[in-house]
């Protein structure tokens, strides 16, 4: 029993798994890849998901440059809440 499941899915631009599950997810997060991933390829994932009523809650990017933490403890993951509205059914 759990209240919440990830699921990663492929790339959205190279395989429609992450188009069909999208719209039955209560939060989807766009994963995008620093120094990688376009700007353009960015807006076209978000409009297929707006064309899919895809509930999109944020945008996480990930394969950043390392930079020194101003955390105290820099090896902990810092987790923010996410707005109540974005996961309400």
């Amino acid at each position: 029993n759990s209240d919440m499941a990830i699921f990663d899915c492929p790339a959205i631009l190279s395989v429609v798994d992450a188009m069909i599950l999208a719209p039955q997810m209560r939060g989807v997060l766009l994963v995008v890849a620093a120094g990688e991933t376009k700007v353009d390829q960015v807006s076209m994932a978000l409009e297929q998901l707006r064309h899919v009523e895809a509930p999109v809650i944020g945008v996480v990017l990930n394969k950043t440059p390392e930079a020194p933490s101003p955390l105290p403890f820099p090896d902990e993951p810092v987790l923010l809440p996410a707005a109540p509205e974005a996961l309400s059914a």
